[in-house]
């Protein structure tokens, strides 16, 4: 059991019923990330942040939910927690962090793509996530929200997409996607994609995200001790 000598935040208890209270799903974040690494502070926020939980006892691991949380609440908590314990973890990692992740891969593939290199990641400027585009007349209707796509730089008009396990989906999922990529690429959209075997390929990964850098008019260098950096973040996030 923990206590504190101090007033917590207004709005950071929940009451439950009678005298029973939780923390907020904000104060519930700072104070786990006092105890945890970059990584894991960026994987749990990204969870907070997302429409998805872990659950390693269900079969498939996961819950999918709306989000519990977003960016722009973790910064209000943060305006009233300055000194707490936590605090100063929570905000290193919050120009990091983006609303909207779908799964622990697409979590991967934002992190791989864009932390900056000095974090192991490529650098890239961060992308929406799970953006719904408007393709055309009659993209709504056709897909409605099955018209989001995972990684998107809406300005270059990019699309990286993150494919699971492809042996589970069905014959009508895959031609649904791939009708609903040839869309986007008729938009003017540049699209890619890797799946669990190719991200968890270190030369694959490098290829498509290279791809990615050219359409984004983005320079990659690697400055020296990148490649360790990114094995240890690969390590951590795969």
């Amino acid at each position: 059991m923990h206590t504190v000598d101090f007033d917590l935040p207004a709005g950071t208890l929940l009451r439950c019923g009678g005298a029973l209270c939780v923390t907020s799903p904000e104060m519930t974040l700072l104070r786990a990330c006092a105890g945890l690494s970059l990584v894991e502070r960026l994987k749990l926020a990204y969870e907070y942040c997302g429409c998805y939980s872990i659950r390693p006892e269900l079969e498939g691991g996961l819950v999918i939910r709306h989000p519990i949380t977003s960016l722009e609440e973790l910064g209000l908590c943060l305006e009233s927690s300055i000194g707490m314990t936590g605090a100063k973890q929570l905000r290193r990692i919050l120009p990091y962090v983006r609303n909207g992740s779908g799964s622990p891969r697409e979590t991967a593939l934002v992190l791989l793509c864009c932390l900056p290199k000095k974090h192991g990641g490529f650098g890239l400027p961060f992308p929406r996530l799970n953006v719904s585009l408007d393709l055309g007349s009659g993209s709504a209707k056709l897909w409605g929200r099955g018209n989001a796509f995972d990684l998107v730089w809406e300005g270059a008009k990019v699309i990286l997409e993150y494919d699971g396990e492809l042996g589970h989906a069905t014959s009508d999922q895959r031609n649904r996607d791939q009708r609903r990529r040839e869309a986007a690429q008729s938009a003017g959209y540049s699209v890619f994609a890797l799946d669990k075997r190719r991200i968890e390929s270190v030369s694959d990964t490098f290829a498509v995200i290279e791809k990615v850098a050219e359409r984004l008019s983005f320079r990659l260098r690697f400055p020296s001790g990148f490649r360790e950096r990114h094995l240890e973040l690969r390590s951590q996030l795969l």
